[in-house]
């Protein structure tokens, strides 16, 4: 499905203060917005009845589920130039998608659907970056009167104490916005080291180098009506006067709802799904040498269910570069062995796919 909704108006809150410990928010400012582009890509398919897994926010249930209910995808574009969850001439650079865990996970890395970009530097210090955070109550605005005062507050990005997780940059030069059907070649922002969670999180996308560097891109959204609530932009007066307002009520269409809606920040995680270990991530075991010298690599899996099942190789830089079709797999365990002798040191992904979902692991051949 195409499209992009035209949003009539955006509140946005340009002063906040903080006043004897409260919260307090000015009448908000109308702004008018207007189409920038069409976005030509249809949602690849899923099936939210999946035993194997995505990254999180793409894999059928996640809290809350790109793409679902309804899967229209969708850039949506300010009269002030630039866009809703990307650059945009309002100066609004921080962008901020939350998810529901409930249950611990090994997160290395985040993934992005970069819809569009418009690379005016070609500078390598103009970069998006993206950085994983702990939800904490309280962060953001989440509903206002009539006059534009805050009334209500509820759970955000844990970003202005400094508490980042993880961070991972990639230059305007090297962002993808070509492959957008395939979820494995979106962008892919590489943390350092795997780091733990085991409570609701938020991904945070930061386009301010982009803006001062006059370069442009912004994030793919799914459909109006999708959203739980747990989409957020920045809106702040200075460096020390701050704010986390939700998308669903800082953002509105020309009749007055809330742009309540998904970006498509991912989480890509590994936990819990080693062959012979105790247990599953959401139905699926995946293990393989993750740092390997070997010209052929030894994957084996383990699946809960029966299911047509395939594997891929990606580069770092989004490339398939191997893709192995291994037709139905019945429950249980398997191995299967990659010909890996004429790929390049460096680091890959190994994606298990089965009917439109993913787990997806580091490999690093040495």
């Amino acid at each position: 499905m195409k499209g992009l909704k035209t949003i009539l108006s955006l509140a946005l809150m340009l002063s906040v203060g903080l006043l004897m410990g409260q919260k307090q928010v000015s009448n908000e400012t109308k702004n008018e917005i207007s189409v920038k582009k069409t976005l030509d890509a249809s949602m690849p398919v899923k099936n939210t009845n999946e035993t194997t897994t995505d990254t999180i926010g793409w894999t059928p249930g996640s809290i809350p589920e790109f793409g679902y209910p309804n899967s229209g995808l969708h850039i949506y574009g300010l009269t002030s130039g630039g866009y809703v969850g990307g650059v945009n001439g309002s100066d609004i650079d921080y962008w901020a998608q939350c998810y529901v865990l409930e249950e611990s996970v090994s997160a290395i890395g985040i993934l992005a659907w970069i819809g569009i970009k418009d690379n005016i530097s070609e500078d390598n210090n103009s970069v998006l970056t993206a950085s994983l955070l702990p939800t904490n109550e309280d962060e953001a605005i989440t509903g206002f009167d009539d006059q534009g005062n805050a009334t209500s507050y509820g759970p955000g990005p844990d970003y202005y104490s400094g508490n980042i997780l993880a961070s991972s940059s990639v230059n305007i030069n090297d962002l993808d916005t070509t492959s957008y059907a395939d979820p494995s070649l979106w962008q892919y922002f590489p943390f350092t080291n795997p780091v733990y969670i085991s409570s609701d999180f938020c991904i945070v996308a930061d386009f301010k180098s982009l803006r001062l560097n006059s370069d442009t891109a912004a994030l793919v959204w799914d459909e109006f009506g999708n959203g739980l609530g747990l989409g957020y932009s920045q809106y702040c007066k200075d460096p020390t006067k701050y704010y986390w307002v939700a998308c669903n009520c800082g953002l509105t269409f020309s009749g007055g709802q809330g742009l309540d809606a998904n970006m498509s920040l991912f989480l890509i995680v590994e936990k819990g799904s080693d062959v012979n270990s105790n247990s599953y991530f959401q139905g699926m075991q995946l293990t393989f040498p993750n740092l390997t010298s070997d010209p052929e690599l030894i994957v084996q899996f383990a699946l809960q269910n029966a299911s047509n099942t395939s594997i891929d190789i990606i580069s770092v830089n989004g490339q398939l570069v191997r893709s192995i079709d291994l037709g139905m797999k019945e429950a249980g365990s398997h191995h299967t062995t990659i010909d890996i002798s004429n790929l390049q040191s460096g680091m890959y992904f190994v994606s298990l796919n089965s009917q439109g979902s993913r787990l997806i692991k580091k490999l690093v051949i040495e």
